[in-house]
């Protein structure tokens, strides 16, 4: 049996942004604390968010993955998994009544369920 010895370089490592560095990506500061509000309303609701690479959170419920969120200049935006499996378009949240309508319509039967 014949070997070759072979030099592995070691992995580039990254750190993950905390949850407050990514909330510092949006510019407006009305945005931000909304999108603050929402991550509080639902860890509240005993939904996990987990900061990711870029200004993204992935939220899960019940150890399934269900939502992503991510930190933009002006809006926050939201990707969800319905009920059948596929996914929402990025949905662009720049007031409570952007949210609250996203959360009415697609998260709160998820989290009730």
């Amino acid at each position: 049996m014949l070997f070759k010895d072979i030099e592995i370089t070691p992995l580039e490592r990254f750190e993950i942004p905390t949850k407050e560095e990514h909330l510092k990506n949006i510019e407006d500061e009305s945005v931000r604390e909304l999108c603050s509000h929402c991550i509080k309303q639902l860890e509240d609701m005993g939904v996990k968010i987990q900061p990711i690479r870029g200004a993204w959170f992935s939220i899960w419920l019940k150890g399934k993955r269900f939502m992503y969120l991510g930190c933009k200049k002006k809006f926050f935006v939201a990707e969800i998994q319905k009920p059948d499996g596929t996914w929402t378009e990025r949905i662009r949240i720049f007031h409570k009544a952007d949210w609250d309508k996203t959360f009415n319509e697609y998260i709160k039967g998820i989290i009730e369920a």
